[in-house]
């Protein structure tokens, strides 16, 4: 039941992030109306040239400037929570568990008005810097890329400077939840979040203690060290997403939390993990729950099943659930006799039969790199 409200909780919270606004199309037409970079000074050359691409582009990522402001004011509020981290927003694009490569040097951005146009650089890594201004909160501006819409999402991005990037610190990912709620709330209107505090009976939705916001690791982490003042636990842990409990006032701010991810193990490291496993499809027949345990033939894993389900669903797991895996194409079908490309991740894959039989399951992990999955029928 809880895991119910929660994804409906997070449904509606997830509508609250919509960034398209009424006439947004009407003002992307009337930038392409800006006059060209002739005759204009050297140092307007590099502005004048991202506005054109800007301009051209049909149905651009958008974000009204108010809704930043929200969040600007809201890090100047709780900054305590991060005292020594700056004030950065990025954009962000995934690719499944990881953050995608992104030829930042073939994004522009611009923060535009009626009555003017700024150029926002973004740096190497998405992040980028607004500074305040009344004029283009006044005049109700937006940060307008040169990509479509819904390509990237706008974030805050607190982070305290000499962390590595697998360490989070408590207090700046509060902030940055804090920011990004205060934002959403913003641009939902009254109403909406209104609706959603109402059912989470709580004003801070960060503080819930249904843990709706989680922040994305840049890959599958396998266990979590948190350390604080006193002490240092490690634990298992499964997944891309990290759920901090804000709700807990006895954690403190400068409580770390340190992921080991699967990307930074050495390949010694990797195959020891995977030998230890006990990877397993998990399904269920009529209801009931179904673990077949896949058998190691050198580095792959069989089993053979009957199937009489049309559409078979299941998860390719392992019984501790240290690994998981998910399809490349994040659409979960699996063709039948066809090897298909796997990730780490937490996924249901399915099969649609054109008739019932025997069927067997090979994970191949020969290349722990590029892991694979094929059903293949025996017969009835």
């Amino acid at each position: 039941m809880k895991r119910r409200l929660s994804h409906l909780s997070m449904g509606l919270i997830f509508a609250c992030f919509s960034f398209t606004q009424a006439g947004a199309q009407e003002k992307t037409q009337e930038a392409s109306q800006e006059t060209s970079q002739e005759n204009k000074p050297p140092a307007a050359k590099d502005e004048a040239q991202a506005s054109v691409v800007i301009a051209s582009m049909k149905n651009p990522a958008l974000k009204p400037y108010r809704i930043m402001a929200v969040g600007m004011e809201t890090y100047e509020e709780y900054k305590a929570l991060a005292p020594e981290a700056p004030l950065y927003f990025k954009l962000s694009r995934r690719n499944g568990t990881k953050e995608a490569v992104v030829p930042w040097q073939d994004i522009k951005m611009r923060l535009a008005s009626d009555e003017e146009s700024k150029h926002i650089p973004i740096m190497e890594n998405g992040r980028f810097v607004l500074e305040k201004n009344d004029k283009a909160y006044e005049e109700n501006a937006e940060l307008i890329l040169n990509q479509r819409k819904s390509s990237f999402s706008f974030r805050p991005d607190i982070r305290t400077p000499g962390l590595p990037s697998h360490v989070y610190r408590m207090g700046d990912q509060h902030l940055n939840c804090k920011m990004t709620v205060d934002m959403a709330k913003k641009e939902a209107g009254f109403i909406l979040s209104s609706l959603v505090t109402t059912f989470l009976m709580k004003i801070n939705w960060c503080e819930s203690k249904y843990q709706l916001f989680s922040f994305p690791l840049n890959d599958w982490a396998i266990s979590m060290k948190t350390i604080n003042s006193t002490q240092q636990v490690v634990q298992n842990f499964r997944g891309t997403q990290f759920n901090p409990a804000f709700w807990d006032k006895s954690i403190s701010p400068d409580t770390l939390y340190e992921f080991e991810l699967w990307s930074q193990l050495g390949k010694t490291r990797q195959q020891e993990i995977i030998d230890q496993q006990q990877f397993i499809i998990r399904s269920s027949h009529k209801k009931e729950p179904v673990i077949t345990p896949l058998i190691k033939d050198q580095q792959r894993y069989q089993a053979d099943s009957a199937i009489s389900d049309p559409r078979f669903q299941f998860r390719i797991d392992t019984d501790k659930g240290v690994l998981a895996f998910a399809n490349t194409n994040d659409r979960g079908e699996l063709k039948l006799d066809q090897n298909t490309a796997l990730k780490f991740g937490e996924a249901t894959h399915y099969l649609q039969l054109a008739q019932k039989g025997l069927y067997r399951f090979t994970l191949d992990l020969s290349d722990i790199e590029k892991p694979s999955f094929l059903i293949q029928r025996l017969g009835d």
